[in-house]
């Protein structure tokens, strides 16, 4: 079953000054069991039986806290937000099988009635705080800015690093709002936009920052033990990948907006790239997450949509065309390529080239 909840309070504190808190919860809860008799007449009931039994539980809940400031003055226009957001992610899972049942009527996985083969239980818990920030401005709507901030925290990087700071600003231009622009009347949208951020990237795996322990055998004293061994190496130094990113855009509209048309150009840094590096297997690992290396993205986004019809029938048509530079330019010390893909065989990573890029023998 599966349940979806949402609450808020919403209250007007001054003229133009709103507060909204708002909350959710969401749960999920699956429970799967299969049964397989033994169909062979000369096997004993039960005695080549299998059986399995899985569930699922997520819990996800969010708070959201905003303030909100909207006025007019005249010709001025203010619109600014601040609050905190907050996400919890729970999941727990079990999975357990078994065999050899004493009969075909006890289908309960247990020790007295059947061999458990497997008995397993999972646990993850993701954590994810905001503090944000925006302002945005515009004077009769022809000169207009913006500006935000975000402090973001997750709990999938190391205890020193889990917060990023990501600022971002913006000014525009609405050229068809000037005077000289009203001489030219098929023209109802010109507006000029630059923008500059930083954005931040924490998609990778829960955990991978603290070092995993995996069930071995060892002997003592004469006799096979059960005990843990390292099973992949810790990062506390594992933090976000960050993105700062530049974009100059123009959004053009003719003929009372039955023919629209924007052009951009992007130019995209990235750097502490998440990246699976291979070790050296004298470390007694084969691999570990590491923030190394620096790649780019830019290139141009054309679009074009027009209204050909309008009425009961409508036709309109859009065309859009890009083109992207992709090219890592830094690997860390020495700039060693980083394989990946499937079994690392698929894929690689090199200076100079697109990151992923496709590495197989050609038949």
């Amino acid at each position: 079953h599966r349940l979806l909840s949402n609450l808020y309070l919403q209250a007007d504190i001054l003229k133009g000054l709103n507060l909204k808190v708002s909350g959710g919860w969401n749960t999920s809860e699956e429970n799967h069991k299969t049964y397989h008799p033994s169909l062979s007449i000369n096997q004993l009931p039960g005695s080549a039986s299998s059986g399995s039994y899985t569930t699922a539980n997520s819990q996800y809940y969010m708070f959201e806290s905003l303030v909100t400031y909207d006025r007019s003055f005249g010709n001025h226009h203010i619109n600014a937000i601040a609050g905190y957001t907050s996400e919890d992610t729970k999941n727990v899972g079990t999975s357990q099988s078994a065999n050899k049942f004493s009969n075909d009527d006890l289908t309960t996985l247990d020790n007295n009635t059947s061999t458990v083969t497997k008995s397993q239980t999972t646990e993850l818990q993701r954590t994810l705080e905001s503090l944000l920030a925006r302002v945005e401005y515009n004077y009769k709507d022809k000169y207009l800015f913006s500006a935000s901030f975000r402090r973001d925290g997750s709990s999938i990087f190391g205890q020193d690093n889990k917060w990023g700071n990501f600022p971002s600003v913006g000014i525009g231009w609405n050229i068809a709002q000037e005077a000289f622009m009203k001489t030219i009347p098929a023209v109802s949208q010109f507006k000029l936009r630059v923008s500059w951020g930083m954005n931040g990237n924490n998609s990778i795996s829960d955990y991978l920052a603290y070092g995993g322990i995996s069930a071995s055998n060892y002997s003592f004293d004469g006799a096979l033990a059960n005990g843990y061994v390292p099973g992949s190496i810790s990062n506390a130094n594992l933090q976000w990948e960050k993105t700062r990113s530049t974009d100059v855009g123009l959004d053009m509209g003719f003929l009372n907006e039955r023919i629209t048309a924007s052009v951009d150009y992007y130019d995209k840094f990235t750097t502490d790239m998440l990246l699976n590096v291979p070790f050296a297997l004298s470390t007694g690992f084969a691999s570990g997450w590491q923030n190394i290396g620096h790649m780019f993205n830019k290139g141009w986004e054309f679009d074009v949509t027009s209204d050909n019809i309008t009425g009961r029938f409508q036709w309109s048509t859009s065309v859009n065309f890009s083109l992207n530079q992709n090219q890592i330019t830094a690997l860390g010390t020495g700039n060693a390529p980083i394989h990946g893909g499937f079994s690392n065989l698929t894929q690689i990573n090199e200076v100079g080239k697109p990151i992923g890029e496709f590495y197989m023998y050609q038949a």
